[in-house]
């Protein structure tokens, strides 16, 4: 089979090599998964349980594609207009304040749409990427609002619409789709999403323990780092990164949108909706993709371009050129704090995804391991059809 010929060495030499502790990866098509394969155990000294295909993951912000498919089935029921102001739902986002260069406050002029939260046009940032909002928020920490975590209360960093930049639009999103449909936000993506789409271990918090989490040390060794706490189930669920899956779950969710918001004759969206979510929308905005870290402990800075021209689609980064792994030009792609990596091409039918427990984001390793993966699968696709 040339998928796992050519894929499953990659991943166990990466063990074997001590570049990760444990890995695993999927390819799917719309009818059906092409490989599956894992490496590694969950602790560097090999014990603990082995790297499968259903173990438990934190997938960060891989959630951000799923809430993404959730707003647009409510822009799909005529619940949610893409292009009117979210303050109807979420008053909190009337006129938020814009932080200037020179530290002081103003009120935004432009109405903060559904279309910004999808394309990380609002305004809005993380502090892990933004100098000037890490230095605001360490001096003015902001409170809770009752709604959520305190990091929504932060402010934009531009007026919405006029520049891309990655950022908590999706936990706003997250909100969003919560206030309109009148439910937890993961009590609606069980019944819209995960159940239809047969993901059994996927939400918020529904594992007592998830894969050991590590650390890149300056030598290029891993650590082992504590885990985040299970947070309960009235905890915040971050509609941008707080989920929880596994690869085969999420691979269904993959093969989705591969098969244009169906799978095994269950439609979660329509093809139409799936197609105007691949098509780019951030004009002639620059910098897509590129992300400056503030915090090299927690995320390296890098394009998640890899240097090809980029827009944003509705959730998705979209590659505007053939990628020298031969990704198709208009293809999806982006990743996860602990270095989880998809790529979804509509083109050839083919998506992938590598996930691992490993911080810095944009680990370079484990992007170099993404990279070769992405390489083998396209020639093992390319020899499949020959």
């Amino acid at each position: 089979m040339p998928f796992a010929d050519r894929i499953q060495p990659l991943l166990t030499g990466a063990i074997e090599d001590g570049v990760l502790a444990g890995v695993t990866a999927t390819v799917e098509s719309a009818d059906g998964q092409r490989f599956s394969g894992s490496a590694g155990h969950w602790e560097l000294d090999g014990s603990g349980p082995t790297y499968r295909p259903d173990t438990p993951l934190r997938i960060a912000s891989l959630t951000k594609a799923v809430t993404s498919v959730a707003a647009m089935q409510l822009v799909e029921r005529g619940q949610l207009d893409l292009d009117a102001p979210v303050s109807r739902w979420l008053p909190e986002l009337e006129a938020p304040d814009i932080l200037g260069e020179d530290g002081t406050l103003r009120p935004a002029t432009t109405p903060i749409t559904a279309r910004h939260l999808l394309t990380h046009t609002a305004g809005f940032g993380y502090d892990i990427w933004s100098e000037r909002l890490a230095v605001h928020l360490a001096k003015h920490p902001t409170e809770g609002s009752g709604r959520g975590a305190a990091f929504l209360n932060a402010p934009l960093l531009h007026e919405p619409g006029t520049r891309w930049l990655y950022s908590i639009a999706t936990d706003w999103l997250g909100e969003l789709v919560a206030a309109i449909s009148g439910q937890r936000l993961g009590d609606y993506l069980a019944a819209n999403v995960f159940d239809p789409l047969g993901m059994t271990r996927s939400g918020f918090d529904v594992f007592e323990e998830t894969a050991t989490l590590h650390a890149r040390r300056p030598d290029g060794s891993l650590a082992r780092r504590p885990s985040p706490e299970p947070r309960g189930g009235d905890a915040y669920q971050s509609g941008g990164g707080g989920l929880q899956s596994t690869a085969h779950d999420y691979g269904r969710f993959l093969r989705m949108l591969l098969g244009r918001g169906t799978l095994g004759g269950t439609r979660v969206l329509d093809t139409a909706t799936v197609e105007e979510m691949a098509r780019p929308q951030t004009g002639d905005l620059d910098h897509v993709g590129v992300l400056q870290s503030t915090d090299p402990d927690t995320s390296r800075s890098d394009d998640m371009s890899h240097g090809h021209s980029a827009a944003f689609g509705l959730g998705f980064l979209i590659t505007l050129e053939t990628s020298r792994t031969g990704r198709t030009a208009g293809s999806l792609s982006w990743g996860g704090l602990f270095n989880a990596y998809y790529w979804i091409d509509l083109e050839r039918d083919v998506a992938g995804a590598l996930y691992t427990q490993v911080l810095p984001f944009l680990d370079r390793p484990t992007l170099d391991l993404n990279r070769e993966f992405e390489r083998a699968t396209y020639e093992a696709l390319d020899e499949a059809s020959a």
